[in-house]
């Protein structure tokens, strides 16, 4: 190797190891410690309803449903619960397949398992109201005012949404 190869070498070998130590010699914060970009997605304002457990079961559910005083009655369909797959390092979401006739709520989210989390609503209602049922059995009914607080959805330092959360027990007809 010639001499100016190796003199070019050795000096960024220096300023590699410049950049990782202080004057003091100890090291500098790592990179994880430097602050995370926020994600670019927007988190509207909303409750969640969270189905204890989740709902593991296909089907079409009927749903009574009054969102602060608007009264509806809609379907929840889950077609094929198909949890995520793993093929050697990439993983395949889940592949349940959701869709609702609900005016202003939504699946909230489907779990690894392919399991729903739960529902949301379309902005903060003060009060909602529903009753799950496949066929004649009811498997959950809830009633629930909501308290909205400012909440980091996004993560620490990424600004705030108005947020609610409840659980409502679920059972199997």
């Amino acid at each position: 190797m010639s001499h100016h190869v190796h003199a070019l070498l050795s000096s960024l070998a220096l300023l590699a190891l410049g950049a990782c130590t202080s004057s003091s010699g100890t090291t500098k914060p790592d990179v994880a410690d430097k602050p995370k970009p926020c994600p670019s997605i927007y988190k509207a304002p909303h409750a969640e309803i969270d189905f204890e457990p989740a709902l593991g079961q296909a089907g079409t559910f009927d749903v009574d449903l009054t969102i602060d005083g608007q009264a509806q009655t809609c379907q929840l369909t889950v077609a094929g619960i198909g949890p995520s797959q793993a093929d050697g390092n990439v993983v395949r979401s889940p592949s349940t397949r959701t869709e609702t006739t609900c005016k202003g709520l939504y699946v909230s989210g489907i779990y690894d398992n392919g399991h729903l989390a739960g529902l949301k609503t379309e902005g903060t209602p003060a009060r909602v109201a529903l009753t799950l049922k496949k066929g004649n059995a009811v498997m959950a009914k809830g009633d629930f005012t909501f308290a909205y607080k400012p909440t980091e959805l996004k993560g620490k330092g990424c600004g705030t949404t108005k947020y609610a959360n409840v659980k409502l027990p679920l059972g199997q007809p």
